[in-house]
């Protein structure tokens, strides 16, 4: 299985793609996630990175899971997705992110 790398770099084009995908500016996302448009700036061009509460902050702020800041949109799970399978039957599922 390929490894991912996410750097901070990554990291800030992805959530420059989810503000933008909005059509939100830099101080729309500082409003609605209640985090400082400088910081929101700064983590977009890979200058800094952020905690677990702020990523937690930012995902709510653009209305998405947290995962989604992570992960490229084709790496993620389906919303409310669910898979049943008979015990001793699941099939062993590993990503870059998951086991």
């Amino acid at each position: 299985m390929p490894e991912t790398s996410l750097d901070r770099v990554t990291l800030g084009e992805r959530l420059r793609a989810l503000r933008q995908q909005r059509g939100w500016t830099l101080a729309q996302l500082a409003g609605r996630s209640g985090l400082a448009l400088s910081t929101i700036s700064k983590v977009e061009r890979g200058r800094m990175s952020l905690a677990y509460d702020k990523f937690m902050q930012l995902a709510h702020g653009l209305g998405v899971d947290v995962g989604d800041l992570f992960g490229a949109p084709e790496q993620g799970f389906d919303k409310g997705g669910v898979t049943v399978t008979r015990a001793g039957q699941a099939e062993h599922h590993e990503t870059a992110e998951y086991v």
